[in-house]
């Protein structure tokens, strides 16, 4: 079954071909078959035909699909999204007397780019991980609800990209208890309205102020040190120029910023989407508004967070350009 999810093409019709063989014959299970009908939306539309043409060999077998597996989830812990768009999931859960922990790694432009659980643990042996993974990123409680949105569009993001997911979401999808899970795009703009129609209408504020507000996320949250602009076009837009800080972190504010609108203003709904879903309250209308600012084309001068982006653009800049040099003087 694995094989199916592999990034050959070539392997993948192989092992859809061999399992529409066996089904006639009685060799796929009932696992197995609660698996493929899960599988099938995962995989390019050009491998799905062998798959169906086996499921439809199996019902005809009179094979039973297998139960879903009992897992009861108590808890979602996600990290905030980083500057490249990546994400972890953790998902917690009991299996009879024992636990087990499901994690899923997604990322902007991949979608699921590895999965993993594991089985069999103590409640001790539970919270011992929960603690590594708190003392170093910075994790939020979310609702199982979220974690299944944010599933849904990263698979969808995977049959964009072309990029496979691993097999190992299968156990993740199984241990998370999201029976059922199939690619379910969430454009941007769907979110913003999405957002909008969850924005407290008896509670309205203005724009101005909830901008005014955003100042104070920006140390509050630690995954915002992530979000900062890298590459070829920092480095033209700032070799070479001998100027101070701030001038520095106004020009990519004003120059190198609004050009990356439409990424940052994604960046900003998703992370007010996570915290929309936090069970603790959070301040998801500041990056809901901010993005909705972005996207509209406000000067970046005028959003405290786009600022932020800035500075932690050039502080990563001079600290790459130092770490050069140190590297220079060893070599030499």
């Amino acid at each position: 079954m694995g094989w199916l999810l592999d990034p050959s093409a070539e392997v993948r019709h192989a092992v859809a071909s061999a399992i529409e063989q066996a089904a006639p014959h009685g060799a796929v299970s009932g696992s197995m078959l609660r698996r493929l009908i899960v599988l099938r939306n995962w995989l390019p539309e050009t491998d799905r035909p062998w798959l169906d043409r086996a499921i439809q060999a199996c019902r005809r077998k009179g094979v039973e699909c297998a139960s879903w597996p009992q897992t009861q989830v108590h808890d979602a812990l996600t990290s905030g999204i980083d500057g490249v768009g990546a994400q972890s999931l953790f998902v917690l859960a009991r299996e009879g007397r024992r636990r087990a922990i499901a994690c899923l790694l997604i990322k902007a432009e991949v979608g699921v780019r590895d999965a993993w659980a594991r089985h069999g643990l103590t409640r001790a042996e539970m919270e011992e991980f929960v603690g590594q993974v708190a003392s170093g990123t910075e994790v939020f409680p979310v609702s199982s609800e979220y974690v299944r949105i944010a599933a849904a569009h990263a698979l969808a993001v995977n049959l964009a990209s072309g990029i496979m997911p691993p097999f190992g979401l299968v156990d993740f999808v199984e241990t998370a208890d999201l029976q059922g899970l199939q690619p379910e795009a969430l454009p941007l703009e769907q979110l913003l309205s999405m957002l909008e129609a969850e924005a407290d209408p008896g509670v309205p504020r203005p724009t101005a102020e909830l901008l005014a507000r955003s100042r104070a996320v920006v140390d509050r949250f630690g995954f915002l040190d992530s979000w900062f602009e890298e590459g070829a076009a920092v480095e033209q837009l700032l070799e070479g120029k001998r100027m101070a800080r701030a001038k520095r972190v106004a020009l990519v504010r004003d120059s190198l910023l609004p050009e990356h609108a439409a990424k940052w203003g994604d960046r900003l709904a998703r992370t007010a989407l996570l915290l929309r879903h936090c069970e603790d309250e959070e301040p998801w209308q500041e990056f809901f508004v901010t993005a909705k600012e972005v996207l509209a084309g406000r000067t970046m001068a005028e959003i405290p967070l786009m600022s932020c982006v800035a500075e932690v653009t050039v502080d990563a800049y001079i600290a790459s350009r130092s770490a050069e040099r140190m590297t220079g003087r060893r070599g030499v």
